[in-house]
């Protein structure tokens, strides 16, 4: 039972794990095809970002790149979407997964604070079946966002120049002024 409980809950997380490595992937892919040009140098710009800061760039150039309100609304929808399910992907993946004995289940161990004194851990009892909701919700979101992108014109309409001016503003304010 330990063994076969465990392998269960490691899978899933590793499902998780992935499935949010693909939706990463996908919308730093999108943010290049909307900035244009080299695709390696956009990766470099991307490649730092943090996830709030790629969902960030992606929503400021694609409201510059698509002037379709209804377009706009359904990103920034996908979007939160992506941002609650990263939350408990973090929550998962940010965990201690240990096989408690006495119940004969796995428990997540997570330290939500630290003190002097020493740590402060939180335990859940996650079970499979609530893995396993994080990461059907995972898959929506990511068909949900290639989806979307495929029935989007291949070039946006607006006129090259103001986009090129977008995209030096909106990396600007990450990087500060040179």
């Amino acid at each position: 039972m330990k063994k076969n409980q465990s392998l269960k809950h490691y899978a899933l997380i590793g499902k998780i794990t992935t499935e949010f490595t693909l939706l990463e992937f996908h919308m730093a892919t999108f943010t290049s095809r909307i900035i244009g040009g080299d695709p390696y140098a956009n990766a470099i710009l991307l490649s730092d970002l943090s996830f709030d800061g790629l969902c960030a760039k992606l929503t400021r150039l694609f409201e510059r790149a698509y002037l379709s309100e209804p377009r706009r609304k359904q990103l920034r929808d996908i979007l939160s979407r992506a941002d609650k399910v990263r939350s408990q992907r973090n929550r998962v993946v940010h965990s201690i997964w240990l096989f408690d004995d006495e119940t004969r289940k796995m428990v997540q161990t997570r330290i939500t604070a630290r003190s002097k004194s020493g740590n402060i851990l939180q335990i859940e009892k996650t079970t499979c079946r609530h893995l396993a909701a994080i990461h059907n919700e995972l898959v929506c979101v990511l068909d949900d966002f290639i989806s979307f992108v495929d029935k989007l014109p291949r070039a946006p309409k607006t006129p090259k120049a103001k986009l090129r001016q977008a995209v030096i503003d909106v990396f600007k304010e990450t990087f500060g002024r040179a």
